[in-house]
């Protein structure tokens, strides 16, 4: 948790300001996001050890947990919008804001435990699962995106930007 809050843009490259443990109600968000583009982001982080799936292909309790975490925090939005936004200073939230799941890593996924998640996300459209490697995997990209292709060294390499 303190790694992502010294270093949010990993999460939500383009936000305009952040919340840390922000709280609704009697539940504690990780992260809130406000998006440059004006809309919010909630994160739920769980471990990077958890595994998704158990062997059977059914999701990992840790897993539900984080969902439901998710679906306790839109409930209380949804019940108490106006103060949430008010008080919180969330303006402009909705009633159904994009939410994040981050837990595990990629190599604990096989082919069809990736593609139930593609299903769970296609069930529930705002609700976004990366694991760890998948938040690596897009920070990489938007670098490259924003600077150019970048190289691997080492460990030990040094990167300095002159302007």
């Amino acid at each position: 948790h303190q790694f992502i809050k010294n270093h949010p843009q990993l999460l939500c490259p383009a936000y305009s300001r952040f919340w840390s443990k922000l709280p609704l109600g009697k539940h504690v968000t990780d992260f809130v996001f406000h998006e440059a583009a004006g809309g919010y982001l909630l994160v739920e982080l769980e471990k990077p050890t958890h595994s998704l799936f158990r062997k059977d292909g059914q999701p990992r309790q840790q897993l539900n947990h984080a969902i439901d975490q998710i679906m306790d925090w839109r409930r209380y939005i949804e019940h108490n919008l106006s103060t949430v936004q008010r008080e919180l200073g969330l303006e402009g939230l909705s009633s159904n804001p994009s939410c994040l799941v981050v837990i595990g890593r990629s190599s604990s996924l096989t082919e069809e435990n990736q593609q139930k998640l593609t299903s769970m996300e296609n069930a529930s459209p705002s609700i976004k699962i990366m694991t760890y490697d998948d938040v690596l995997a897009n920070a990489k990209a938007v670098s490259e995106h924003l600077l150019g292709p970048l190289w691997d060294f080492g460990p030990n390499t040094e990167v300095y930007f002159r302007s």
